[in-house]
């Protein structure tokens, strides 16, 4: 269980920093793997993004804070 938790708890870390990375497909991935995590720890990195100056970043951001705030994980 402790395993399973650090885990997961390091790939939301991962995946929220690499919403600021230079390519946009990597921020447009982040935010949909972050939107399958339901981490509430990644609202506020995503809401940045809904400016995002690629279209397909900032509507995967949107699904991604839509999916984390209809049901939000467990941290």
């Amino acid at each position: 269980e402790f395993r399973r938790v650090l885990f997961r708890s390091i790939c939301r870390l991962l995946f929220i920093e690499a919403l600021k990375d230079q390519k946009p497909k990597v921020r447009q991935i982040a935010c949909e793997i972050l939107g399958e995590l339901k981490s509430t720890e990644a609202i506020i990195p995503l809401k940045k993004l809904l400016e995002d100056n690629y279209s397909e970043v900032r509507e995967e951001a949107i699904k991604a804070v839509e999916k984390i705030e209809s049901e939000p994980s467990e941290k």
